[in-house]
């Protein structure tokens, strides 16, 4: 998979089978199909707060890979401070995923040279999948030109997890790690805890390490300390949009 070489952090997990759908399961079905010769070049999707938008355009670069295809995966909420210039080129990749459309395409440099290249990834045949924190009607582009470029294909709102999906979530990534989590511990958090994909995995990955580190068991005073302790950590994650 080409990566450019910037501070780009990617999730080697995620992957479609690994993504709890719960309503979304039109999304992931279109997904499994993006990359076969026949078909949609362009998906916009969208949802206010983490719901899982990042683990899929990861996911789907993950499956470029797997299939010996160039693909690249750009967080605009990471990159937003770099030259736009960086996007020459991109169209030549089988796969572009940009995340966080809405980090940038209110700057009319940025706006400017995103329309471009989705006008090269169409004539190039690049497969390119859009994410943003709201609808392609609402995106505060700085160029009107780029809102219509934006909806050139499907566009996917991600619905919430009800609490049966979500707590399938949390078992699912405490699986992964390895951690023994116990029902009582995965209601508390379903029921208590923000619902927002990125902090529960923030929060699965540091009680993991707690337990390991002091050698204790996953309990609710666990989860309160882990919480207290990394107070600031957890809040981060929240107030990301992604």
């Amino acid at each position: 998979m080409k990566q450019l070489a910037l501070p780009i952090r990617m999730n080697a997990s995620a992957t479609l089978d690994n993504f709890i759908a719960g309503r979304n399961a039109q999304l992931i079905h279109f997904l499994q199909r993006f990359l076969e010769q026949q078909g949609e070049l362009q998906a916009y999707l969208w949802a206010h707060g983490a719901r899982g938008k990042s683990h899929l355009l990861q996911a789907m670069c993950q499956q470029a890979a797997e299939r010996k295809l160039q693909a690249s995966y750009l967080p605009m909420a990471e990159l937003a401070g770099f030259d736009a210039t960086m996007l020459s080129g991109l169209e030549r990749l089988q796969l572009l995923a940009i995340d966080d459309l809405q980090a940038v395409v209110s700057d009319p440099v940025w706006a400017e040279a995103i329309f471009h290249l989705i006008n090269r990834c169409r004539n190039a045949g690049c497969r390119l999948l859009l994410a943003a924190s709201v609808s392609p009607q609402s995106i505060p582009v700085a160029l009107p030109d780029l809102a219509s470029r934006l909806v050139w294909g499907p566009v996917f709102h991600l619905d919430p997890l009800a609490d049966d999906e979500l707590l399938a979530f949390i078992f699912n990534r405490a699986r992964q790690r390895g951690l023994n989590l116990p029902a009582e511990v995965a209601h508390y958090i379903v029921k208590h805890l923000p619902r927002d994909i990125r902090y529960l995995e923030t929060l699965i990955g540091l009680l993991d390490e707690e337990a390991m580190a002091s050698k204790r068991r996953v309990t609710l005073p666990l989860v309160k300390l882990v919480m207290q302790e990394h107070r600031s950590l957890l809040e981060a994650d929240i107030s990301d949009v992604s």
